[in-house]
C-alpha cells in the first residue's frame, strides 16, 4: 500500500498513529503537526448536522 500524503491546514486522521492530526505550515515553510485523540470539534459537529439531515 502506498504512503499517504496528509493535506495541510485541515485534521486528517492518521491510522498509523491512530491519532488525528492538524498539520499547519509555518512561516519557515515547516510543517508542524498536531495530534490528538479525540475528533476534532469541527468533526463532531458535522456528524450531529449529518445525523439530524438524516433524521
Amino acid at each position: 500500500m502506498g504512503r499517504r500524503l496528509f493535506t495541510s491546514d485541515r485534521w486528517n486522521w492518521s491510522q498509523k498513529a491512530e491519532k488525528w492530526v492538524y498539520i499547519e505550515i509555518t512561516k519557515e515553510g515547516k510543517k508542524k503537526y498536531n495530534y490528538q485523540i479525540d475528533p476534532p470539534q469541527e468533526f463532531i459537529e458535522l456528524t450531529l448536522k449529518m445525523k439530524s439531515l438524516n433524521e
